[in-house]
């Protein structure tokens, strides 16, 4: 897992829903910032860590 903006497009395919994920944070995140993207990565690690 990674806080690397760089994938959030990997392989030219856009795979991640920025106006989505804000909706869910109840606040603006753009998932193509290292801040944003490591957000998303934060609760992706305890997500898998929970199941």
């Amino acid at each position: 897992m990674t806080d690397d903006p760089q994938w959030h497009s990997e392989q030219g395919v856009q795979t991640l829903d920025s106006a989505a994920y804000s909706a869910y944070k109840g606040r603006q995140v753009d998932l193509t910032t290292r801040p944003g993207f490591g957000m998303f990565s934060y609760d992706l690690f305890f997500e898998v860590m929970r199941n």
